[in-house]
């Protein structure tokens, strides 16, 4: 006897039915079978298997914790995992959202020499060509989602891990999502947790991805202007800086109207020392100050979205050979929560750190170039941590020989960061090697903290890339990931 039982629950109206060993969703208003029983982990909040090789696989409702006909443990897909690219945090700085357990990375080893070993399964593109960012967010639903959006095509994938495979969302109507050509060192999403989407900048302007999880559709709701600088949010709003003839703009989604709008008065581009193509920065965002931050190399704007005000500084008015070099990284934030951004004066060869909050005549001049990111920095050596513009130590200094270049801050309060070591053996300034692009280098990825030995993260195939400092990372289900759009490679490490 086929016995069939339905349940009334939160996520939804579910039918049990015991002779298939299998739960099937309803539709609310007819109580008939849903004919769409494909991405409930994302419409629904639906659990699952930990294998679907199990006789009773499938979809549970999300309020059950043991699946009612073997009594396995089921699992869900709210890992409370966040990552906004290019950086993580979503604020400008290369800081994870929420700080990893160093203890608890599976880290093998001795005294000597320390290593996690890379996951035996490799991680698989949607595509095997593309050149991916990926978030990872609630984005409007109850469990956490992985989504690959293709910079150079505009396609999207989600990765359900029911399924275990992309799952491609088609758009549903509006313009087709262009291609986004900003620099890397430009580019970035926002995203609001509580909206089912997220905002970009493509070349031909801003667009914000709204997405239909019940049906794996989205539609772009584009804006008008050419996109200059990433996306940020702040308390909840989206701002995105845009050209629009020869007026520098902010423009934010509002979404009660579902439509971009300007805010304040626009800036002529002729009051900036045009430097083409004009490009600004990932925004920084001063949460204390509550203002927003966009690093050009010429000099600063600054958003104050309480009063709408827009501002332009130049880095030093008596020089015009000063230029900051955003592609090198994120401002460093100090202690204190300032933040610097380091510049190369052409003129008298030397690099400076300026004060985004003061003006040029908060500055530091830097021996040599020690790029930072977040709160760590990169040189040719292991020793600078808090200050970038400390004294440098020469012994030190050649004896690493080597670049190491911070990709993301695991926790403020250890400062445990993955970094990146390449050109090995090179004595060339360290400007000169990172300005060359289209030399390849042989990389190793490591796990620091100030004081402690490094940790390997072990890398199966050698990797040489050209530009170690932009291979993009992202944290998803107790792991690591390296992505690099050069070798369209993606490899995988267990922090957990």
């Amino acid at each position: 006897m086929n016995e069939q039982v339905n349940w009334e629950m939160p996520s939804g109206k579910w039918m049990q039915d015991d002779l298939k060993q299998r739960f099937f969703i309803l539709n609310r208003e007819t109580e008939i079978i849903d004919a769409n029983q494909l991405g409930l982990e994302m419409t629904a909040g639906a659990k699952w298997h930990s294998s679907c090789d199990a006789e009773c696989a499938g979809f549970f409702p999300g309020e059950f914790n043991n699946c009612p006909f073997c009594g396995a443990k089921l699992i869900s897909g709210n890992t409370g995992d966040v990552w906004v690219p290019p950086y993580g945090r979503g604020n400008g700085l290369r800081l994870v959202a929420n700080p990893v357990d160093f203890d608890a990375i599976p880290i093998q080893g001795d005294k000597t020499d320390l290593w996690v070993e890379q996951d035996a399964a490799a991680f698989q593109l949607p595509r095997l060509r593309g050149d991916y960012e990926f978030i990872v967010g609630a984005l409007g639903i109850n469990p956490t989602v992985l989504i690959a959006f293709d910079r150079t095509t505009g396609l999207l994938d989600y990765l359900s891990l029911t399924q275990g495979k992309w799952v491609p969302l088609q758009q549903e109507s509006g313009r087709r999502i262009g291609e986004s050509k900003l620099p890397n060192w430009s580019w970035s999403v926002a995203v609001v947790p509580e909206m089912s989407g997220f905002a970009l900048p493509t070349t031909e302007c801003p667009v914000w991805i709204s997405i239909d999880w019940a049906n794996a559709k989205y539609t772009p709701i584009c804006g008008k202007g050419k996109v200059i600088g990433g996306a940020s949010t702040l308390e909840q709003k989206i701002y995105l800086l845009v050209l629009d003839g020869e007026f520098i703009s902010v423009q934010h989604f509002n979404f009660a109207t579902l439509t971009w709008e300007q805010i304040g008065n626009p800036l002529s581009k002729f009051v900036i020392n045009t430097y083409e193509p004009l490009h600004f920065s990932v925004p920084i965002i001063d949460e204390y100050r509550r203002m927003v931050y966009w690093v050009g190399i010429e000099g600063l704007l600054t958003f104050d979205p309480t009063l709408a005000d827009f501002q332009w500084r130049p880095w030093n008015k008596a020089s015009l050979t000063c230029q900051a070099v955003p592609d090198l990284g994120p401002p460093y934030q100090d202690p204190q929560g300032n933040f610097w951004q380091l510049c190369y004066d052409k003129e008298d060869d030397v690099f400076k750190y300026f004060k985004l909050s003061g003006d040029e005549s908060d500055c530091q001049s830097v021996d040599g170039g020690r790029f930072s990111s977040g709160i760590t920095c990169f040189s040719k050596s292991y020793e600078h941590w808090d200050k970038p513009w400390a004294k440098v130590d020469t012994n030190l200094y050649e004896k690493a020989k080597m670049v190491r270049a911070p990709l993301l801050c695991l926790s403020e309060e250890n400062k445990a960061s993955i970094t990146v070591g390449f050109a090995h053996g090179c004595h060339q300034p360290l400007l000169e090697i990172v300005k060359n692009r289209n030399k390849p280098h042989l990389v190793d990825i490591w796990i620091e903290r100030n004081g402690e030995l490094a940790v390997e993260l072990k890398i199966r195939d050698a990797l040489e890339v050209c530009t170690p400092w932009e291979l993009r990372l992202f944290i998803y289900n107790d792991a690591v990931y390296v992505y690099s759009s050069e070798k369209s490679v993606c490899n995988k490490w267990s922090l957990r």
